[in-house]
């Protein structure tokens, strides 16, 4: 490139880098496990192997924090219920 302009983009990719990394917080890998954790969990991955990825040893410890709800679930149940009483 005429100009160092390969040069520029990335030394501007460092840079951008460099800032993004000084705003993410200490949390940020927690978090990013606890989301990979829930995804697989909802795309139906079985309990067992979401724990041996995790690293639990104890597949309770998965469940605990891995097996919540989901509100639309609950919802969707709640309806199919109120619908069958009512066709009763």
């Amino acid at each position: 490139m005429v100009g160092g302009g390969e040069h520029q983009r990335q030394a501007d990719f460092v840079e951008h880098a460099r800032q993004f990394a000084v705003r993410v917080s200490a949390d940020a890998p927690r978090n990013l496990r606890h989301t990979f954790g829930t995804l697989a969990i909802k795309a139906g991955t079985d309990i067992s192997v979401v724990a041996r990825q995790l690293g639990h040893s104890d597949i309770q410890t998965t469940a605990r924090y891995y097996l919540k709800p989901d509100l639309s679930v609950l919802k969707d149940m709640q309806k199919a219920w109120q619908k069958l009483i009512l066709t009763c």
